[in-house]
């Protein structure tokens, strides 16, 4: 995993035995948390990384990617966790 100012993304290599890539968009922070403000930038960063995180399982298993579905199931993780965040309060 590496921490660059780009937009993030998930590389995982035709041959299983390369360890794979996962750009996560983390360069601009501060500049980020200023426009959107800290939560928001958190939910933003969750759902980057869950969407990364189903990519990396779904080529683990060899399974073709559904960027589709893997988004949707990554923004239903980012409701959940602000239901929670809410729950909190």
């Amino acid at each position: 995993m590496s921490a660059r100012k780009r937009e993030g993304n998930f590389f995982g290599p035709f041959d299983i035995s390369i360890i794979p890539s996962l750009y996560f968009p983390l360069g601009d922070i501060f500049r980020t948390i200023s426009r959107r403000e800290k939560e928001n930038a958190v939910c933003d960063w969750l759902q980057y990384l869950t969407l990364f995180l189903y990519d990396y399982v779904y080529w683990q298993e060899d399974r073709e990617f559904n960027s589709g579905l893997n988004n949707d199931l990554a923004d239903k993780m980012i409701y959940e966790y602000i239901d929670f965040k809410k729950n909190q309060l």
